[in-house]
């Protein structure tokens, strides 16, 4: 076949567009636009090295000690190596970027000199099976998971994995009314010795509170979330559908996740929450378009290539995780569950860090985050107790992991001169804080943080 490898280098980047959007869909947080730039660099290289190649061409005809391949061998094995880094190596983002395009031009110069120096091997490999066989497991790696998914249709029940009788929800969830609400937050990114101030919010409002360090099981929200869903460990996360994530073989498609009551709301983000059946109220919230505001994509290339920012390009650098802040802080308070009771679970991006103020330091930032996660909790304690009635609330707070201090001081986000004093904030621990009216709860049984719901469906079930 004469364009046998332009077409196979196509799939190639087609199979890790692909991959790359299901990303981009599933979690719907932005993360993706680096990698799809480099997507999107690629056929215009490739356009760009076939018309300057046809140009000199025309007017210097090729040399006997030329490359021997021509051109598609090498966009294909270009093709091989962007699928590589995008696809099972996530990609190169902001302080990598320099690093990147340098890779990116040493390899396309180590293939030009492979191809003058090696090229009749080159040729013979570009004639063979490998290619193809390339170009199969890299279609198969992304295409397989999602037809995992649709052939796995099993369905789950959440938060009590127990209860598999549809006919009885509506009955047990009025049997349990006379608990009083039922809060679940998963403050993102709270440490355990970080949790002091959400503790004392809780006491401040006179309930009974029960703490302990947890394990979290997974060091990034991506491994938590299922493992809390599914109770196992989830340690490969990757998505395979707009609503499944997978690990190995393992995988949890949201859509196929049943309430087992009917009055259970849900706030979150990062994860495709609502995509679950039988919820009372959802909202996912997310942050702004990266093209709502056409001096974000200046400030985000100049940042990337190392260039000094403009004053507005560094009071405006948060701006996009401070307006999803926001957007599920508001979004919080207008579940039906403050009017109504139930269950609300919500997932809130706080004390995760960025905060307001492009100066202050890492240490600065998750102090002002806690603080921010401690005022949420106090007032959600004052609302429920003020409608809660003699049962009074029930407040459940644990996190996805610890705050994440290398990462933070490595993804260029802080400076080294921002993130001293960091290292204090180092932990291994989460909290599980239970607060109640009444009798502490024994949380001795709990040890890690997938065990949240099974907590949560204890407290459910309880009599008041």
């Amino acid at each position: 076949m004469k364009h046998r490898l332009q077409i196979l280098a196509a799939l190639v980047w087609l199979s890790a567009l692909a991959e790359v959007g299901m990303r981009d869909r599933y979690h719907d947080m932005l993360a993706q636009v680096d990698n799809f730039a480099w997507l999107a660099v690629f056929p215009l290289l490739v356009a760009g090295d076939l018309l300057l190649t046809a140009t000199l061409r025309r007017f210097r005809p090729r040399s006997t000690d030329g490359p021997r391949t021509g051109l598609p061998v090498r966009h294909f094995l270009l093709a091989v190596g962007l699928w590589l880094w995008t696809v099972p190596g996530n990609g190169p983002k902001l302080t990598h970027f320099v690093e990147a395009l340098a890779a990116s031009a040493a390899v396309w110069a180590l293939l030009g000199f492979c191809d003058h120096r090696w090229g009749e091997s080159l040729a013979r490999w570009a004639a063979s099976r490998g290619p193809v066989a390339l170009t199969v497991a890299a279609i198969a790696f992304v295409a397989v998971p999602p037809v995992a998914v649709t052939l796995r249709s099993d369905q789950l029940t959440w938060p009590d994995i127990g209860n598999r009788s549809g006919a009885s929800l509506a009955a047990q969830a009025r049997q349990n009314d006379d608990g009083g609400p039922l809060l679940v937050l998963l403050l993102d990114e709270l440490s355990f010795k970080a949790s002091g101030p959400v503790v004392r919010a809780l006491e401040a409002q006179g309930l009974v509170v029960s703490s302990r360090a947890v394990t979290a099981v997974g060091d990034a929200t991506a491994k938590v979330i299922p493992a809390m869903w599914l109770r196992r460990p989830f340690s490969e996360a990757r998505p395979c559908g707009p609503t499944a994530i997978c690990s190995g073989l393992d995988l949890l498609e949201f859509s196929n996740v049943k309430a087992s009551w009917p009055d259970i709301d849900v706030v979150g983000f990062y994860h495709p929450y609502c995509a679950m059946q039988g919820l009372r109220w959802c909202r996912r919230e997310a942050p702004p378009s990266v093209f709502s505001d056409t001096r974000r994509v200046g400030c985000a290339l100049g940042r990337r290539l190392h260039i000094p920012l403009a004053a507005s390009c560094l009071r405006a650098q948060n701006t996009p995780w401070l307006d999803l802040v926001r957007r599920v802080e508001s979004s919080y308070w207008e579940a039906p569950f403050w009017r109504d009771g139930g269950v609300l679970f919500a997932h809130l991006p706080v004390p995760h860090p960025p905060a307001a103020g492009p100066e202050a330091s890492l240490a600065e930032h998750y102090a002002a985050g806690v603080d921010h996660a401690a005022a949420i909790v106090a007032r959600s304690a004052r609302q429920l107790a003020a409608r809660a009635g003699g049962s009074g609330p029930r407040i459940v707070i644990t996190s996805d992991h610890p705050l994440r201090v290398r990462e933070w001081c490595s993804n260029g986000t802080y400076s080294a001169a921002r993130c001293s004093g960091a290292e204090l904030l180092r932990d291994s621990s989460v909290p599980l804080i239970v607060a109640v009216v009444g009798r502490p709860v024994d949380l001795s049984a709990y040890r890690s943080n997938d065990q949240l719901f099974d907590l949560v469906s204890a407290l459910r079930a309880r009599a008041p």
